[in-house]
């Protein structure tokens, strides 16, 4: 469990509301490590290692009202999509068979989706491909919105690792022995924007630092640890539009 500030304390000094909506939470705020459980099995679709906000101690403790921010992604994000009532920083986890990460092929078969299964290969390209379905899914849902259409708004798509292309890291990536770089490898991040104009792609080397920097930067709300110094952070806000 880690301490100290977070961007949810920058957000709420700010008056800014959040919500994190996760695909296959049983509840909302729950504890658990995996999910959902059938039968004696419990078929990890849900992950809480891809919900950061359960690793922070001011987010994460019994009776703590922000978790009542961490809500299934069910029913959840449409509802509040038709009502209007989107918080102005959402962050969405898929589950495992649609982030492209796969389970056992066991607890695939179980759900009736064998392709979700790791493959002996490794190349897990059935994962890959319910990924796809489900971002274009997901991202039409939020464009075709009375909220996205009304509001100046991004959708940020991130990867946080390539596992074919080695370990190459960005300016905030840990060195471990002999020099090696602990990054995760190049993997390609998306900004979608309400607003209309000329399409933009930049080379900089990033990572989530420099992510978590520039949402900083564009709502003034200073910075945090690592996102402190340019040189391990820096930003792309050019990819924002106003």
């Amino acid at each position: 469990m880690f301490s100290g500030q977070t961007i949810v304390d920058q957000l709420e000094n700010k008056g800014l509301s959040w919500k994190a909506y996760m695909e296959n939470l049983p509840s909302v705020g729950s504890q658990v490590e995996y999910a959902p459980t059938i039968g004696s099995t419990t078929v990890k679709l849900y992950a809480q290692k891809h919900n950061p906000f359960m690793y922070f101690s001011d987010i994460n403790y019994p009776g703590s009202p922000r978790l009542q921010n961490i809500v299934p992604l069910e029913n959840n994000l449409k509802s509040d999509l038709a009502s209007g009532n989107v918080p102005n920083f959402v962050w969405i986890s898929p589950n495992q068979c649609h982030d492209m990460h796969g389970i056992s092929p066991s607890g695939a078969a179980l759900i009736g989706l064998p392709q979700c299964g790791y493959p002996d290969s490794g190349l897990d390209h059935g994962a890959i491909q319910l990924g796809d379905a489900y971002l274009k899914q997901t991202v039409q849902q939020i464009m075709d919105s009375q909220t996205w259409k009304t509001s100046k708004s991004s959708i940020v798509l991130a990867w946080d690792e390539n596992d074919y292309s080695g370990s190459t890291g960005g300016p905030g990536s840990p060195v471990g022995q002999n020099g090696a770089v602990l990054g995760g490898g190049h993997a390609p991040l998306i900004v979608i924007n309400s607003a209309e104009g000329p399409h933009k792609t930049t080379n900089q080397l990033s990572d989530h630092y420099t992510l978590l920097s520039t949402i900083q930067h564009l709502w003034h709300l200073g910075c945090l640890a690592n996102t402190c110094s340019p040189t391990t952070s820096g930003t792309f806000e050019e990819l924002f539009r106003p």
